[in-house]
């Protein structure tokens, strides 16, 4: 049985993941876009179109629990939606490392080892505060 995500979860990931690149960089596009992100303890993010997004982009193409080569697929989407709103350089860079194949395989192994280790943080991270994986 394939593993499937939440919602949330994949979100969550997805933050872990930018703060992989972020944390390698200190780019302030990436930084300024993590803050938006944050999440409340209550529900939601400190830029609630974040979140509304998220959930659209997710539910629209996925539903509300996927699997992991989806949830890839969901950051892709919503980076690449802010990209071209905004379109930052270090943004491209990251867009570039997050294809897939035809038949929905990752291409670029490092991309994909990561975002597996983001999910693994994200799961275990859940309920808890969030707090960056790589600080």
């Amino acid at each position: 049985m394939k593993k499937k995500i939440t919602i949330k979860q994949a979100f969550f990931a997805m933050k872990n993941y930018l703060d992989d690149f972020y944390f390698k960089t200190h780019s302030d596009d990436v930084g300024a876009f993590l803050g938006a992100c944050n999440w409340f303890e209550d529900g939601g993010t400190f830029d609630p179109a974040m979140w509304d997004d998220w959930v659209k982009i997710a539910k629209e193409n996925y539903g509300e629990e996927f699997s992991l080569v989806d949830g890839f697929n969901i950051m892709k989407k919503f980076l690449q939606n802010f990209y071209d709103l905004a379109p930052f350089n270090d943004f491209k860079k990251i867009l570039s490392t997050l294809c897939l194949s035809p038949d929905n395989k990752p291409i670029n192994s490092d991309a994909w080892s990561l975002w597996l280790k983001c999910i693994d943080k994200a799961l275990e991270d859940e309920g808890k505060p969030y707090k960056s994986p790589f600080v």
